[in-house]
């Protein structure tokens, strides 16, 4: 997983990005599992948000994709 870019820890949070199929927030939602953060990735494409979860996932961390 990449390095914590946002210096803080997020060990035992739950993290809800909303529009995070998209590139911005998606993005956004990568730091936050970097910091340790368990994401909810919400989009209204479901499957874009599969895919930032498999990243999410591939690199360590713990993510969920909702509709």
């Amino acid at each position: 997983m990449e390095k914590n870019v946002l210096n803080t820890d997020l060990t035992g949070k739950v993290c809800v990005i909303t529009g995070a199929g998209g590139a911005i927030c998606g993005m956004f939602a990568e730091k936050l599992a970097a910091a340790g953060g368990k994401g909810a990735v919400l989009d209204l494409n479901e499957e874009a948000a599969r895919k930032v979860v498999d990243k999410i996932t591939a690199e360590g961390g713990t993510a969920k994709a909702y509709k």
